[in-house]
C-alpha cells in the first residue's frame, strides 16, 4: 500500500516541530550547543506525546554529518536512514517483547563493539518499564558506565515501574498531555498542508477527544477524512463518524435539568436513542458540560481555564446563572454515580433516566439551608435529640394518635453508682403466694443493704414457689452470679428466716451478662434514630448534596 497515515506521514523531523514539549526540546537543544549530551536518557509521559519521535530526533543530532547539533540537517546518510528506521547504528527495542535477562546481556555484549558508520551507537528501548527484574539489574552496569560510543534512550509510559536504581542514572524528561488548542491548532495546519478544508472550529471535538495525544488526533482526523472525503469537514460530520452526542443535544439536556424540566429530560433521552447514540458517552459529556458550567461560577476568568471561545464560555453561563455552586456540585456528583453505574449496567437508558429525573426535578438545598434545617430541630422542644423523636413531624405524628390507642410508656431506666441500667417493671399486685412475699422482703433487704443492682435483678426475676426451707426463683434475663447469691444468703438471714434460695434458668433462654443487655438496649436505641434520621428530609437532602451517609448516631440524653 502506498497511503501512509497523517501520523507517520507528518512526524516531526526537528525538536522545534515536536508539539507542547516546548521544555524537553530546550533542554536537549541546549544540551547538545553545550556539549553536555548524556549517556542516558529516560522520556517519559502518556501515550502520543512524542517521547519515540524525540528519541529519533536526538538520535539523528548526535549522529547528522554536521552533529553533534540541535537541528539536524535531514540530508546527510545517517540523517536519513535514521528518519526511514534502518540505521545499522540506531537500534530501536520493544522491551515489551524483549523482557528477560537473557535480551539484555546480547544487548549489553552488542554495545561493546564500535558503531558501523556513526559516531555514535544509540539505543532506544520503548516501555522499559515491561523489562523483568532481573533484566534491570543485569543493565544497570552498562547503563551508568557505559562505552564512550553508547548512547541509551529510555521511553515508557509508567515511570513509576521503573526501580529507583535505573532512574537515578538517567536524565529524566517528563512529557506533558498537549493542550486542546494546540492539537487544533496543529490539526488545522496538517488540514491546510492537505489541502483539505475545515469547517471553522471542528476539529475541537477531534481534538478534544485525543485527550492530550498528538497522536490520537492524527488517527482520529485520518478517519473523519475517510467519512468526508472531498467535501471538506463538518461538525455534523465528525459527530457521525465517531459516534459523538450533538454539543447542542448536550447542552438541552442541561437546560432540561437546571429548569428542574424532568419531562424535557426524557424526551433528550429518547431522541438520542432513536438516533443510535451511544448513552454512556452522552452521560460522560453531560458531566463534562456540567464541569465546564461550574468553572464559569467559580473562576473569574473561565476561558484560561476552559479552553473555549467567549461565545461559548457566555452560552455557559447563561445555563448555568440558575444554579449556584453547590446545586450545580450536586447535579455533578449524581452524574459521576452514574458514569460510574453504567459501566457495568446491562439497562443503561433507565439509569440515565432515573439519574436525569432526579437531577431535574427533586428540590435542591443549599448548604446554608441544610445547617438552618438542622440547627432548628435541635432547637426543637421535644426529646433533645438531634434527629429522631426531636423532629417536628414526629411530635405533630405522635399528637393526632388517639389517647385510646397509645401505649402505656416504660417505666425509667434507673442508674446506680456503677453506670448499670435495670428496666422498672411496674409494681406488682399483692398476691397469696407465700413464695412471692417471701422474695419481695428478701429484694426489700437487699435494697436496704445498698445493692441496687441486684434488687433490679431481683425484680427481673419470679419466685416460682416454697418447698419446705427451698424458694426456687426464674431467672430474668440476667443471670444470678454467686456474689449475687452469697448477698441474698446474708439477706435472708438479717431476716431471720431458715430458708435456701434455688436460682432457676427460665425458659431454656440463654442468660447474657450484664453488659450485653446494656450494649443491647444502646444499640437498639441508636438503629432507631438512625432510622428517624434518614426518614427527615433535610437530611436526605444534606446526604444527597454530599454523597454521604450516616456512620454514627449519639443520643444527646445519655451521650452514647
Amino acid at each position: 500500500m502506498s497511503y501512509t497515515v497523517l501520523a507517520r506521514k507528518w512526524r516531526p523531523q526537528l525538536f522545534t516541530d515536536v508539539v507542547g514539549q516546548g521544555h524537553v526540546a530546550r533542554s536537549l537543544m541546549n544540551a547538545l550547543s553545550m556539549g553536555r549530551v548524556a549517556h542516558a536518557f529516560l522520556f517519559s509521559g502518556t501515550r502520543g506525546v512524542g517521547k519515540t519521535t524525540t528519541a529519533r530526533i536526538l538520535a539523528k543530532a548526535l549522529n547528522c554529518a554536521k552533529g553533534p547539533t540541535p537541528t539536524p540537517c535531514g540530508e546527510c546518510d545517517s540523517c536519513k536512514e535514521v528518519t526511514q528506521g534502518n540505521s545499522v547504528d540506531v537500534i530501536e527495542i520493544d522491551a515489551a517483547s524483549n523482557t528477560g535477562v537473557d535480551n539484555v546481556r546480547e544487548l549489553r555484549e552488542n554495545a561493546k563493539y564500535a558503531p558501523a558508520k556513526s559516531a555514535n551507537k544509540i539505543y532506544i528501548i520503548d516501555e522499559v518499564h515491561m523489562l523483568s527484574g532481573a533484566a534491570f539489574n543485569a543493565l544497570l552496569k552498562t547503563l551508568e558506565e557505559p562505552p564512550p560510543h553508547v548512547v541509551f534512550i529510555l521511553a515508557t509510559t509508567d515511570p513509576h515501574k521503573l526501580p529507583a536504581t535505573i532512574l537515578s542514572r538517567c536524565q529524566h524528561y517528563d512529557f506533558r498531555r498537549v493542550p486542546k488548542a494546540k492539537i487544533e491548532e496543529h490539526l488545522n495546519t496538517l488540514c491546510e498542508r492537505e489541502g483539505i478544508k475545515v469547517e471553522a472550529g471542528a476539529l475541537a471535538r477531534v481534538a478534544g477527544l485525543a485527550e492530550g495525544s498528538v497522536r490520537d488526533s492524527l488517527s482520529l482526523l485520518d478517519q473523519v477524512i475517510s467519512y468526508c472525503g472531498d467535501a471538506g469537514i463538518q461538525e455534523e460530520d465528525i459527530n457521525a463518524t465517531l459516534g459523538l452526542v450533538g454539543r447542542e443535544a448536550v447542552k438541552r439536556a442541561a437546560r432540561a435539568i437546571t429548569g428542574q424540566d424532568a419531562a424535557s429530560a426524557l424526551e433528550a433521552v429518547g431522541a438520542l436513542v432513536d438516533e443510535g447514540q451511544d448513552l454512556r458517552r452522552f452521560a460522560s459529556e453531560l458531566l463534562g458540560l456540567f464541569r465546564d458550567m461550574l468553572v464559569t461560577r467559580v473562576s473569574p476568568k473561565p476561558e484560561a481555564v476552559l479552553e473555549l471561545s467567549k461565545g461559548e464560555v457566555e452560552e455557559l453561563a447563561a445555563i448555568a446563572a440558575v444554579l449556584n455552586p453547590e446545586e450545580l456540585i450536586r447535579v455533578m456528583n449524581l452524574l459521576s454515580r452514574l458514569a460510574d453505574e453504567m459501566k457495568w449496567t446491562s439497562s443503561p437508558r433507565i439509569s440515565l433516566e432515573l439519574a436525569l429525573v432526579k437531577a431535574a426535578s427533586r428540590p435542591i438545598n443549599t448548604v446554608d439551608e441544610i445547617l438552618e434545617g438542622i440547627k432548628g430541630l435541635k432547637d426543637a422542644p421535644a426529646g433533645g435529640m438531634v434527629f429522631g423523636a426531636g423532629t417536628p413531624a414526629a411530635n405533630t405524628a405522635r399528637a393526632q394518635v388517639p389517647a385510646s390507642e397509645k401505649t402505656v410508656p416504660p417505666r425509667t431506666i434507673r442508674e446506680d453508682a456503677d453506670h448499670y441500667s435495670y428496666p422498672e417493671s411496674p409494681d406488682k399486685p399483692v398476691s397469696d403466694n407465700p413464695a412471692v412475699e417471701l422474695w419481695a422482703r428478701i429484694r426489700e433487704e437487699i435494697k436496704k443493704l445498698g445493692k441496687a443492682p441486684l434488687a433490679g435483678k431481683m425484680n427481673a426475676a419470679a419466685p416460682k414457689k416454697l418447698e419446705g426451707s427451698v424458694l426456687s426463683v426464674v431467672e430474668g434475663p440476667i443471670a444470678f452470679s454467686a456474689t449475687d447469691l452469697s448477698l441474698i444468703k446474708d439477706a435472708v438471714s438479717a431476716l431471720g428466716v431458715d430458708i435456701t434460695v434455688k436460682p432457676v434458668k427460665g425458659g431454656g433462654e440463654k442468660q447474657k451478662s450484664l453488659a450485653e443487655v446494656k450494649q443491647e438496649k444502646i444499640q437498639s436505641r441508636h438503629d432507631k434514630i438512625r432510622q428517624e434520621a434518614l426518614e427527615d428530609p433535610i437530611v436526605k437532602s444534606a446526604l444527597d448534596l454530599f454523597g454521604g451517609e450516616i456512620v454514627e448516631v449519639e443520643d444527646e440524653k445519655t451521650g452514647t
